[in-house]
C-alpha cells in the first residue's frame, strides 16, 4: 500500500482538548510580571474562545503582554510627568516617555493585528467552526 505514514488523529480529540483548557505554561519574562501575566491569560482564552489558538503563538502573545505590560507603566509615567518637557534652546518637544508610548502602541497593535484581536483582522482570519450535526445523521445513529 506505500508510505501512508501515522493514522490521522480525529479532529474532534483536538476540539475537546481547547475546550478541555489544557494548562499552558506561560513563559518566564511573562510569568515574572503580574500585569503581564493577566494580559497573556486574557489573550489565550480569548484565541481559544475564538478558534484561532495554536502553540506557534505562544511566543507572539508573550511578546504581546510584555508590551503591554511596558505600555501601562509607560503610561502611569506621562499621566504623572506630562507629554512635553521644554528644552535647553525654549522649545516643547514631547518627553522620552511619551515617545515610548507611541512606539509601544505602534508594536501592540501591529501584534494585535497578527493575532486576530481587532475586528478587521478577525474578519480576514479563515477559522474552520464545527459544523452542526445533520438531522438525518441523528436520524440514522438513534436507529
Amino acid at each position: 500500500m506505500g508510505k501512508r505514514g501515522p493514522k490521522p488523529r480525529p479532529r474532534l480529540l483536538d476540539y475537546a482538548a481547547k475546550l478541555a483548557g489544557d494548562p499552558i505554561v506561560p513563559p518566564a519574562d511573562v510569568a515574572d510580571d503580574p500585569v503581564a501575566l493577566n494580559v497573556w491569560r486574557d489573550t489565550i482564552t480569548n484565541l481559544r474562545q475564538l478558534g484561532t489558538y495554536h502553540d506557534a503563538d505562544l511566543r507572539v502573545v508573550g511578546r504581546y503582554a510584555c508590551v503591554i505590560s511596558l505600555w501601562e507603566q509607560t503610561l502611569a509615567d506621562v499621566r504623572k510627568n506630562g507629554h512635553a518637557m521644554k528644552t535647553r534652546t525654549g522649545f516643547m518637544a514631547p518627553t522620552p516617555s511619551s515617545v515610548l508610548l507611541l512606539k509601544l502602541a505602534q508594536q501592540a497593535l501591529a501584534m494585535e493585528q497578527v493575532l486576530g484581536a481587532s475586528p478587521r483582522s478577525r474578519s480576514r482570519l479563515k477559522v474552520a467552526t464545527p459544523h452542526e450535526p445533520d438531522p438525518l445523521d441523528e436520524f440514522l445513529a438513534t436507529t
